[in-house]
């Protein structure tokens, strides 16, 4: 009978996007990323990716059906409310992707393609007294207008605690995404990974021992 810890090491490898997916969604990423820019040329300082994909934790879109890209798209300085920007970023993606579905999903505008989602968000910087702070539209639940982000911020906190636990959070961060989106999605997916990046560990060794 194979062990537990055996289990998850095997398992884990079949988790991650193949790299026949990568290729893929990196070549959808291209072709978005030249979009954007002959869309808004020089008003863009800016296209960064982001989230999961960015830092790895991203499950392989055939086990995972919301398995997404983040976009962010920073513009060089704020001249418009968020939902000027929205609505201009929704326009290109439906002129880029005629055939795919494209919808708002405040605060990013969605673009499903047969092979993976991406989630494009606004953005700018904004001066600040001693460091400069990055704005992206609010929650839908809150004024329409421009909140401080952190994504920089958490993405530096998931690799930091990846690598102060010997290369075993993200994995871990992967395995416990799997068993949420079997068990349909009781946790939020951000949470999960903003869980694993925070909590104090006792000297773990394999992976069995994270849990």
């Amino acid at each position: 009978m194979t062990d537990i810890n055996t289990y998850l090491t095997q398992l884990l490898p079949k988790l991650k996007p193949t790299d026949i997916e990568k290729a893929s969604i990196q070549k959808s990423i291209e072709h978005l990323q030249k979009s954007i820019w002959g869309t808004f040329q020089d008003d863009l300082s800016a296209i960064e990716i982001f989230g999961s994909y960015d830092r790895g934790t991203m499950l392989s879109p055939s086990l995972d059906n919301e398995a997404d890209v983040d976009v962010l798209v920073v513009f060089k300085v704020n001249k418009f409310q968020p939902q000027t920007y929205l609505n201009q970023i929704q326009k290109l993606s439906e002129k880029t992707y005629a055939r795919s579905e494209v919808f708002p999903s405040h605060p990013t505008i969605t673009v499903e393609l047969e092979h993976i989602r991406f989630e494009i968000v606004p953005a700018y910087w904004e001066e600040g007294v001693f460091l400069d702070d990055l704005k992206i539209p609010a929650p839908h639940n809150k004024d329409l207008k421009w909140v401080d982000s952190d994504l920089h911020t958490f993405k530096k906190q998931v690799l930091t605690k990846n690598k102060d636990e010997g290369e075993k959070i993200i994995p871990i961060v992967q395995l416990i995404k799997y068993w949420n989106v079997i068990n349909e999605r009781p946790f939020n997916s951000y949470y999960l990974e903003d869980f694993a990046s925070q909590r104090g560990f006792s000297s773990c060794r394999t992976l069995k021992g994270y849990f």
